[in-house]
């Protein structure tokens, strides 16, 4: 029996044919589309926490003592060594390699840290001859019901501590002034530094100055190393020194002397700095040496290998006498540009027996990576000898729970690791608040980084092909395809219709 005339069954054949090549086409389509949209990257995995073996290095913190929160104070290498400058790639790990809850504190917020200065009573002693030493001086102290001194004299004289302006019967005669006694005893902080400012005067002075503490004007005590009081004119500018740190001091008197030499001018003024409320970390120096810029010889550049967070900057010149009018620069990039940190004169004289260097330069906090100086050209610059950038810091205070088994795990360095973080407050929140206050600044002790990924964990892996031209590219690829099948499909069917 016949199934019909051999140009049906060719049509049967091209038209089933023909629904094949578009089904076929259909399927290669959705199966390129869901290929080119998929994500390569398994998402349990993206999402992961770090583990310990993640991160470039690390550090062992084996606890003094039994505690519920240990702390220690973030060593340098880990600024120098995180890819964040909020610490965000910074985690804590247990022995066996569990994650610790932990958090970062600052133990020396500004506001906290500088009270505001406060004007104090002084009283300058008068001597016939200047002694050597205040145990030559006979002290009498006279305090009204309140308790406020109101005369400080010796043997042979006495000048009231009302307070002073200039000129308001102070001695005239600065030769004829032995010491100056500071009246410190009502001060709700121990001392940090002083400011001077002395009457007008004519000519240049470099004064030694002692400082000692006293609570009685019998027994005195020096505090640190001696002082001097300059002011100088050299090359067309002037060096000014007129304030004295201290290292926290808390006594009822501070006295100032300044053994044979001549006072220039009696003091009008005398300002104190406070130590702050909250405790402060110790102060972490460190000095760098820098390196000529390549295209700029006046600049020398300075790489802080990380995320410091300087708050004092000194540039320390390394020749003699030289003073050099410069400009302190500071910025994230290599290749970036630097913002202006601090402009003034940096100097470094060898004047009556002993060097004065510019001080240090208290700064807003700053945890640019690198630093520069620009010298104007006028003097000479910088000279042959490249100076010196001697950077201070506070450092923060970690915090961690004292969960799992010791010694505990500080890693860090990890180019895509994300804050995780608890605030202090919520770490420290279960604590009394007796125990929160004995907190130490540091219970552990910290071993050298070691190794872990090394230096492949901080940079990141180069980046995935684009998605879209990759989708783009199947995509147009498979639609080419199909159009291909269609078209032999159609010429087949145009043959045997022919034939």
């Amino acid at each position: 029996m016949s199934t019909g005339s051999p140009t049906l069954r060719s049509r049967r054949r091209m038209r089933a044919g023909v629904r094949r090549a578009l089904l076929l086409t259909l399927l290669v389509g959705l199966g390129a589309s869901t290929f080119a949209s998929a994500d390569p990257t398994d998402p349990a995995e993206r999402d992961r926490e770090p583990r310990l073996e993640d991160f470039a290095e690390a550090i062992d913190l084996a606890p003094r003592e039994a505690r519920a929160v240990h702390t220690v104070l973030i060593p340098i290498e880990v600024y120098r060594g995180v890819t964040r400058p909020d610490l965000g790639d910074l985690r804590v790990f247990d022995a066996r390699g569990q994650l610790v809850p932990h958090a970062l504190r600052a133990l020396d917020a500004p506001g906290d840290r500088e009270p505001s200065p406060v004007d104090l009573r002084f009283f300058p002693i008068m001597s016939p001859a200047t002694p050597t030493g205040l145990e030559d001086l006979t002290l009498h102290v006279v305090r009204d019901g309140s308790g406020t001194v109101v005369e400080v004299r010796s043997r042979s004289s006495a000048v009231d501590g009302s307070r002073r302006q200039a000129g308001d019967g102070l001695p005239t005669e600065s030769g004829s002034i032995g010491a100056y006694v500071l009246d410190t005893a009502e001060l709700a902080h121990p001392l940090t530094a002083l400011r001077f400012e002395l009457a007008p005067s004519e000519g240049d002075y470099v004064l030694p100055l002692t400082v000692e503490t006293s609570d009685d004007l019998t027994r005195f005590a020096s505090v640190g190393s001696p002082r001097s009081l300059v002011r100088l004119t050299y090359a067309g500018e002037q060096i000014l020194q007129d304030r004295v740190e201290l290292p926290a001091v808390r006594a009822r008197y501070v006295v100032l002397r300044w053994g044979t030499a001549r006072l220039p001018a009696p003091l009008v003024r005398v300002t104190g700095e406070l130590l702050g409320e909250r405790e402060s970390a110790e102060l972490v120096v460190h000095r760098l040496s820098g390196r000529r810029h390549a295209d700029d010889p006046q600049r020398i550049d300075f790489d802080l290998g990380g995320f410091v967070p300087v708050e004092r900057v000194r540039v320390a010149l390394t020749e003699e006498n030289a003073l050099v009018a410069a400009e302190l620069l500071a910025g994230p990039r290599v290749d970036g540009p630097l913002a202006t940190v601090e402009r003034g004169t940096i100097y470094r004289v060898a004047t009556g027996g002993q060097t004065l260097e510019s001080p240090a330069i208290g700064i807003a906090r700053r945890i640019d990576r690198f630093w520069a100086v620009r010298a104007q050209t006028k003097g000479g610059g910088f000279g042959a000898t490249l100076p010196e950038l001697e950077i201070a810091y506070h450092p923060q205070q970690l915090l961690f729970l004292a969960r799992g088994q010791a010694p505990f795990i500080l890693a860090f360095g990890r180019h895509d690791a994300q804050p995780s973080t608890f605030a202090w407050q919520e770490l420290l929140g279960f604590l009394p608040e007796s125990e929160r206050a004995a907190l130490p600044r540091s219970d552990v002790d910290a071993s050298p980084p070691r190794i872990l990924s090394g230096e492949a964990a901080r940079v990141p892996p180069p980046p995935p092909l684009p998605p879209l031209p990759l989708r783009r590219y199947v995509l147009w690829s498979v639609l080419v395809l199909g159009v291909g099948a269609l078209a032999i499909a159609a010429w087949r069917l145009v043959r045997d219709v022919r034939d």
